[in-house]
């Protein structure tokens, strides 16, 4: 990216001033402020988020990850330690945001495709068995779904 600019977005009145909010004294100023900027690259921390759609989260609570990862960045930003531009400090800050969300909701042992698929299937003819008021066994699921009564267990 030598020689453009950081994009800045549309009505980021504070955006170009990149303050650095932990420093402000508290007060409505600093909330202001602060909030103007958060606002300004709330837009930046939605694409993010979309990036990572369709892996088991809806895009809202992807949508108020990235927004927290930018909270965070905001109130952690330190132009002087980052070399001055927002962006390439704030993108890793949401990204990580949005990578420790998956570590914490979503499976914490990597389990194989294929048992997912299986527990799915399982899953589903379960609710189908029950709402017909048959009990769901092993070997009436495996029977149902056409899998094995191991793959089943």
């Amino acid at each position: 990216m030598r020689g453009r600019e950081e994009p800045v977005p549309r009505g980021a009145r504070h955006a170009r001033l990149v303050l650095p909010v932990g420093g402000l004294s508290e007060g409505s100023e600093r909330e202001q402020i602060r909030g103007e900027i958060i606002c300004a690259w709330l837009p930046v921390a939605h694409r993010l988020a979309l990036r990572y759609r369709d892996r088991g989260e809806t895009l809202e609570d992807l949508r108020q990850v990235a927004a927290l990862g930018l909270v965070n960045a905001v109130d952690r930003y330190d132009p002087a330690l980052g070399g001055g531009a927002f962006l390439p400090f704030a993108m890793p800050t949401i990204v990580g945001e949005i990578k420790r969300h998956f570590r914490d909701r979503m499976w914490s042992v990597q389990v194989p495709r294929r048992v997912q698929n299986l527990r799915n299937i399982v899953r589903r003819a379960t609710a189908d068995l029950t709402a017909e008021g048959t009990p769901a066994s092993p070997a009436r699921l495996a029977e149902h779904t056409g899998l094995t009564e191991e793959e089943v267990r």
